[in-house]
């Protein structure tokens, strides 16, 4: 007799203060929070990410030249201050 019956769904009763899932609505709460959280985490760090890939290249090369050139005096010459003026002209 039970074999003619089974396919009748079965019901589970669904508490005040649960959901159907059987969570309370707490549960559902906090789970929500930390998927949209979750979210704004991925989301800021995309946008970090775009960020440094905007950022110039930092080219420590030619700022270690630069310092060696200015305490040299390098720059005081007559010759550095037309190549440098040349090239604020053509900018």
């Amino acid at each position: 007799m039970t074999e003619s019956i089974s396919w009748i769904p079965k019901f589970r009763a669904v508490l005040p203060g649960q959901t159907k899932t059987g969570k309370t609505s707490k549960e559902v709460k906090t789970s929500f929070e930390n998927v949209m959280a979750t979210r704004q985490r991925e989301q800021d760090i995309k946008l970090a990410w775009q960020a440094i890939r905007r950022a110039p290249d930092i080219r420590l090369d030619k700022i270690n030249l630069s310092k060696e050139r200015l305490e040299s005096g390098f720059y005081l010459s007559s010759q550095a201050t037309e190549k440098i003026a040349e090239n604020m002209l053509r900018a």
